[in-house]
């Protein structure tokens, strides 16, 4: 199985969709998912049938909309991936209460929790965590900026990764 560990904020959306400090406001408080980053997002997942896992903090709204059906920000991160015939697989689960600092050890349980099904991961994120490092996510993260979310280019780069390993996004660097 090929996986995403999808992050959203500054993957799927960034201050080139909506302008610097602005929001969308079909979701007040939240800066919203650009439809150009998700049909990019649904390029990868057709190239190499990669299954979507859910890291970055949305996993709370969408869980909470999984439960009750009432959380708008899980509905509207489902509506937004559904309108490209995309669903999330699955979530990681939070490794240290209201913190994101453990977000590679996050990563690394979910794998391990499915031991040799895993063939292929790429982590879709515009922060570098600490324990990255610590748990060699780094040649696995496709690092988007903040500024322009998931590009063409992060895109392809993605898709080479998951297709053919760690060592593209070694000589990429």
């Amino acid at each position: 199985m090929e996986v995403i560990f999808l992050d959203i904020d500054g993957v799927l959306n960034a201050d080139d969709d909506f302008g610097v400090g602005k929001e969308n406001p079909q979701i007040c408080g939240y800066r919203g998912i650009s439809s150009a980053k998700v049909q990019r997002l649904k390029r990868i997942v057709d190239a190499t049938s990669a299954k979507i896992v859910l890291v970055s903090t949305w996993k709370h709204d969408y869980g909470d909309y999984l439960r009750d059906g009432k959380n708008p920000f899980g509905k509207y991160l489902a509506e937004s991936l559904a309108a490209q015939s995309l669903t999330i697989f699955d979530t990681t689960v939070l490794y240290a209460p209201k913190t994101d600092a453990f977000r590679g050890h996050e990563i690394k349980r979910w794998i391990t929790h499915f031991p040799g099904t895993v063939e292929s991961w790429v982590v879709l994120d515009d922060e570098f965590f600490p324990d990255y490092s610590l748990f060699r996510i780094r040649h696995h993260l496709v690092r988007t900026e903040e500024s322009q979310g998931l590009t063409c280019r992060k895109t392809s780069l993605a898709i080479s990764l998951l297709k053919h390993g760690e060592i593209v996004q070694r000589l990429a660097v």
